[in-house]
């Protein structure tokens, strides 16, 4: 998963919920938020030092990504 860091500082005391709102922000499909690493539920008040992260799935597999940069490269093969 690929993910989104919002800086809290200055909304310790707020849920989830409302941090999004205010940040104009919609999750999409599959996307998901939590706290360094967890998955939190939308009603989860934000502790002092906390780091909201939001979660995408990946597009597309980073190793295949870069396999297939590497395929169409035109740089000579000694130099990849």
């Amino acid at each position: 998963m690929h993910n989104k860091v919002i800086a809290t500082d200055c909304y310790v005391g707020w849920s989830i919920a409302t941090v999004l709102q205010d940040q104009h922000l919609i999750l999409k499909a599959g996307e998901a938020v939590g706290v360094f690493g967890e998955i939190k539920s939308l009603d989860y008040v934000l502790q002092q030092d906390d780091r909201l992260e939001i979660y995408a799935p990946l597009i597309q597999d980073p190793k295949h990504k870069r396999m297939a940069k590497v395929a169409h490269s035109t740089l000579p093969r000694r130099c990849r």
